[in-house]
């Protein structure tokens, strides 16, 4: 992730530990895997794959889906759920020279909390 060029509104305590995500789309199905590891060494896994034709996909065992779209050849938007309630919506834009990734969420978090977050990672 880009610090500098990131802008993140943290609401509550913020976030320790660490957050992998890995992203691939292979004939025409977005992979996601994440994997996180919290303040005290727990790590936690998830991953699932999702067409782009806009269908609610579950991504855990607590209600939430997840329907992604393209938008352009270069950008896709998923639209998350929690409970049948829509949430939050981000906005995936893939830089022409495939180097970085901007991530844009907007929208409520599963508490009602405003969410406005820009993150910029890099290809490693």
């Amino acid at each position: 992730m880009e610090a500098e060029q990131s802008k993140v509104q943290i609401l509550g305590t913020p976030p320790t530990g660490e957050q992998v995500v890995k992203l691939a789309i292979v004939n025409g199905l977005l992979q996601i895997a994440t994997t996180t590891t919290d303040a005290k060494g727990q790590t936690t896994a998830n991953a699932y794959v999702v067409k782009f034709d806009g269908s609610d996909v579950p991504v855990n065992n607590q209600g939430t889906t997840r329907a992604f779209k393209w938008i352009d050849e270069r950008t896709y938007e998923g639209a998350t759920k929690v409970k049948g309630k829509p949430t939050t919506k981000t906005v995936y834009a893939l830089a022409r020279d495939g180097k970085t990734h901007t991530v844009t969420t907007t929208g409520t978090n599963a508490e009602g909390q405003t969410v406005n977050t820009m993150v910029v990672y890099e290809k490693q």
